[in-house]
Order: structure tokens, then C-alpha cells, then sequence
């Protein structure tokens, strides 16, 4: 596939660990390009554009007849800019902060936008590449780790010819788009097992029998919420704690094992949480994320921290039922439909005591809840090895472009074949699953 540079003299880059080719270039940020900043002043523009999976793709489900002035703060974007999301940067479950503008749209102020004087491309691989080795994350301050232009100009960026940026940027699209598609069959199938599972969960948790009553939630027990604390506080020796960040990144019904510690100091800034009780996550990335929740059943005394909700049930719904309830589309699109915000998406308690949920007799409730677990946990296994085999495609593509865009790997000579250009998205693929495919009847033999 390549071959290393044989017969090049090299210098070192200490800080990143490695060497790149005597011809490149160190230079900095600064001197490759220039933050662009124009707003939407006068709604000049009209396509919104997101951040998602490392690409700028126009954003679904905008309607500017009802919120045109909201968008007059968002930024002109064009053709070759690079957009950075230097936000939230204690949050090391997100991945792919960069993505290369390939449309003119807006997007919101909080990203940083690039406007290069090199190959953008190649410029954005780079990025990636920092990225990936979390070169930002230690240059940000305050509780959310956020910065901005100002704090990454002076980084160094190797910079080889401007032929052999093109190269390099034709050699990563066609390998890159290579992993991509293997990547997307993986999470197509994945998400066909969770809608065909979500499709189970639906039957069994709104059946509306006889002896079932729909209510609304605070009518079936009582909500607190959490309070305080930061990343700051976190140790890995220290006490149990349950971030709402927690709840919504493990896409479970209950955890029994924390994902997140805290000093035994702090603990009075904190809520502490029993066994049994329901957290709901009061902030997330996206409305459907948003009022997700889970049951904690973690057996050592737990705490929870800001922006969650603490829901204790009353005696006529069991929390493992309500949890399978909360996540059917029914309650999804009630959730969705009281949620506030955009680029931070924000539900309330109050809101959450609106939500209808329907209730059967608690000896039918743990009936369901028993065949509800048993499903769950085959899909879970199928998806987990899935989940393993798209993280080690995710971490040979990082490989690969770091090797590249540093000069470990010369690909100036490698002639690059025709291909269809593959991002990573989440889209479906030809890989022909469907209601009777091996795996879905896999994940519910025991039903």
C-alpha cells in the first residue's frame, strides 16, 4: 500500500513524538490561515449547516418562518473553510471536532472557522490528526475546557509542497472513504437491531390493555435535581458519581457500574442518589438525546452532579418499566417536543412531569420487564461487537492519517484508482439486512 521514505533526513518534533521529511516546513497555524468571522447579518444566508461525523452537512428540520431572527448570530461559512468545534472539551466521547466546508451555509458562532492558505484539505487531515491526539484539550480553561482561535495560532503544522498536499489529500480520500464504507455497514447494522428492537420495546410498553392507564409522569412519583460539580472534581479512586453526560453516552437502561468517580472532598457539591432512583439527563446534543434516563443500580453509595434529574418512583410504577417507557418512540416525540435550545438542547423538570406514560398493573409491568432484559441484552451483545469492530477501523484510520499527513508514510509515487467518495455517516448501505437477517433473529431467539 506504501512504502516508508527511504532517503530522507529528518528532524524531530518532540512534543508529538516523531519525525517528519528535511523538505517540509514548520510553520504556524497563524501562517497557514486566517479565522474568518461573518455573521448572517440581514439572514444573507439560509442554509444551516452542522457539525456531524467530521463533515458540514446541511442540518434537518429548520423552519425559518418561525425563528428567522435566531439565525442573523450565525456565521457565513464558504466552499474550503475549515470549521472547529473547541467547545466542551472535557468531554472526551466526542470525536472528530473538525470538518472541511464543502457548501456555502451558516453555522453557529460557537465553532471557529478557518480560512486556509494551503491545500484546505490537507490542512483539515492535519487538524484530524491533532485531534485524534488531543492536542486541544489541554489549552482550554474553565469548567467546559472551551477556547478559540486565539489559543491554537501558534501550534506547528508540518506543511510539505503544494503538490505533495494534493497527493497526500488524494492518497487519504480514496483510504479513508475505503474504511468509511466498512464503518457505515457496521452502524447501519447496528441501527437496524436497535429500530427492530425499539419496534418490540414500542409494542409492549404502549399496548393500552385492559387495566392499563395512561398518566403523567408526576403523577407517579417525585423529581429532585442534581447539583454542582465539574471535571475538576473527577478521580479515579474516588466515590461513585453519575454525570448527565453518563446517562445519555450509554444508551442503557440502568448502569450498575459508574462511569464517572469523584474525590471523597467534593462530595458536599454534589446530590447523592439511591438505589432504584431514576437520573434523567436535562442536557444533551441533540432532542432526542435530551431527557434521556436511566436507573441507577449501582451498589455503593452514589452521587449525581448539575444539569440531572432525580425522579424517585411511587409504588404503582416499577423504575425498569419506566425506563423501557421513556425510551419508545411515543415518549421520544413527547420529549423532543418540550425540549429548548439548539446547539445545547435544555429540558426541565416541569417538563418532564408532563410527559404521558402508559401504565399497566405492576405484576404485568415486571412480566415485560423480564422479556423486555432478555432482548435487550442479545442486542446489546450483537451491537457490542460491532461497536468493536468500528473502533478499530476508527483507530486504523487515525493511524493511517497521522503516518500520512507527518511524512512517515510516502505516497508521492502511489497512483491513486477511481472511487466513489464515502463519508462517515450513519446512512444505510447495501448490505442487505432486513427483519429476518441473521443477526436480528440472533438477538431475539429467546423472545
Amino acid at each position: 500500500m506504501s512504502q516508508a521514505y527511504r532517503d530522507y533526513r529528518c528532524v524531530d518534533y518532540d512534543w508529538l513524538g516523531g519525525t517528519i521529511p528535511a523538505h517540509w516546513q514548520w510553520l504556524y497555524l497563524t501562517q497557514v490561515a486566517d479565522e474568518q468571522k461573518k455573521k448572517n447579518t440581514g439572514l444573507q444566508e439560509q442554509k444551516v449547516l452542522s457539525l456531524s461525523y467530521g463533515n458540514i452537512v446541511p442540518k434537518k428540520n429548520i423552519d425559518f418562518g418561525l425563528v428567522p431572527d435566531s439565525f442573523e448570530t450565525y456565521q457565513i461559512v464558504n466552499n474550503g473553510n475549515i470549521i472547529m468545534r473547541l467547545t466542551d472539551l472535557q468531554n472526551d466521547h466526542k470525536s472528530l471536532r473538525t470538518g472541511l466546508v464543502k457548501e456555502r451555509g451558516i453555522i453557529t458562532s460557537a465553532y471557529t472557522c478557518l480560512k486556509p492558505r494551503c491545500n484546505s484539505a490537507y490542512l483539515q487531515y492535519l487538524l484530524h490528526s491533532y485531534d485524534a491526539q488531543k492536542l486541544f484539550y489541554g489549552l482550554g480553561g474553565g469548567v467546559r475546557q472551551s477556547i478559540g482561535y486565539k489559543e491554537i495560532r501558534y501550534i506547528n503544522v508540518p506543511v510539505p509542497t503544494e503538490s505533495e498536499q494534493a497527493q497526500i489529500v488524494g492518497f487519504l480520500d480514496w483510504k479513508v472513504s475505503q474504511i468509511n464504507k466498512l464503518i457505515n455497514v457496521h452502524r447501519r447494522q447496528i441501527e437496524l437491531l436497535q429500530k427492530q428492537n425499539q419496534s418490540v420495546i414500542n409494542q409492549e410498553v404502549t399496548r393500552c390493555d385492559s387495566g392499563w392507564k395512561e398518566i403523567r409522569l408526576g403523577n407517579l412519583g417525585m423529581f429532585r435535581k442534581g447539583q454542582g460539580g465539574s471535571r475538576e472534581d473527577d478521580d479515579d479512586g474516588g466515590l461513585s458519581c453519575i454525570r448527565y453526560g453518563d446517562i445519555y453516552r450509554t444508551g442503557k437502561m440502568s448502569i450498575t457500574e459508574p462511569v464517572t468517580r469523584i474525590k471523597q472532598e467534593v462530595i458536599d457539591r454534589y446530590t447523592p442518589v439511591k438505589k432504584g432512583e431514576m437520573l434523567f439527563a436535562l442536557s444533551g446534543e441533540t432532542k432526542d438525546e435530551i431527557g434521556q434516563a436511566l436507573v441507577n443500580d449501582i451498589a455503593e453509595d452514589t452521587w449525581t452532579s448539575g444539569d440531572t434529574g432525580i425522579f424517585t418512583c411511587n409504588s404503582s410504577i416499577l423504575p425498569h418499566f419506566l425506563a423501557y417507557s421513556l425510551r419508545c418512540p411515543y415518549i421520544i416525540a413527547q420529549r423532543a417536543a418540550l425540549a429548548k435550545g439548539d446547539i445545547i438542547v435544555h429540558i426541565s423538570v416541569g417538563a418532564l412531569r408532563q410527559l404521558r406514560i402508559f401504565v399497566p398493573p405492576t405484576f404485568e409491568q415486571n412480566e415485560i420487564i423480564c422479556k423486555l432484559d432478555r432482548i435487550c441484552a442479545n442486542v446489546d451483545k450483537a451491537a457490542s461487537r460491532m461497536n468493536k469492530n468500528i473502533s478499530l477501523l476508527q483507530e486504523y484510520r487515525t493511524r493511517l492519517i497521522s503516518d500520512v499527513v507527518f511524512g512517515k508514510v510516502d505516497v508521492r509515487d502511489l497512483k491513486v484508482p477511481e472511487y466513489g467518495t464515502v463519508d462517515e455517516t450513519a446512512k444505510p448501505y447495501d448490505n442487505n439486512l432486513s427483519g429476518d437477517s441473521p443477526e436480528f433473529l440472533e438477538v431475539h431467539k429467546n423472545e
